[in-house]
């Protein structure tokens, strides 16, 4: 009785889980095993989640739905092994995840600032559509534009930098440099509150 209780109220607290949730629990290397109920045939999978907490959260239906969508479109792939069908995310889903952690990406503003100046400057061809693109997202960082493809920024942003050149698929299109003096900044001075 007391177990039927929990199998219950865990019903209760499950959701429904959607494929950014899901392509980020596999980036993060959570493991999904799922077994096929019918020979190479995809669309009836049945999620071994027994063991890991982060599964138990959703709907195993759900689960499947999401999973079967995502192979469908390439996110993932499934292969098998002695456990059974393992999940795994494919490299056209992690660049999903990766324009998805894009949207939402800031850089974490310093107490003190180090009085360093951080400059990203780029040659995109005006034809490629990623040009706009990354300016865009500088700006939505907080960059501030000095020339044509000229940003600049007070505090530490190199990874973030490195994350978008990778996302985007321009790492040698753009440089970042890390200045001590910028002649005459007390513009950028103001504009930056510091």
């Amino acid at each position: 009785m007391r177990q039927k209780l929990n199998q219950r109220e865990m019903l209760k607290t499950r959701a429904h889980i959607n494929k950014d949730v899901l392509l980020k629990l596999l980036k993060a290397g959570v493991v999904l095993v799922v077994a096929l109920t019918a020979p190479n045939a995809i669309r009836m999978l049945k999620p071994l989640i027994d063991d890991d907490y982060q599964w138990d959260k959703f709907y195993p239906s759900s689960i499947e739905r999401t999973t079967l969508r995502l192979w469908r479109k390439g996110f993932v792939e499934i292969k098998k092994t002695s456990d059974g069908y393992l999940v795994q995310i494919t490299k056209r889903g992690m660049r999903q995840v990766f324009e998805y952690d894009v949207d939402s990406m800031s850089i974490p503003i310093q107490d003190k600032w180090d009085r360093k100046w951080r400059m990203v400057f780029f040659d995109i061809p005006a034809k490629e559509k990623v040009r706009d693109v990354f300016r865009r997202q500088l700006v939505e960082m907080g960059f501030f534009q000095m020339q044509k493809s000229v940003y600049v920024f007070p505090y530490p942003c190199s990874s973030e930098i490195q994350f978008l050149r990778e996302v985007y698929g321009i790492p040698h299109k753009v440089k970042l440099a890390v200045v001590e003096k910028i002649e005459n900044d007390q513009d950028l001075r103001h504009i930056f509150h510091l």
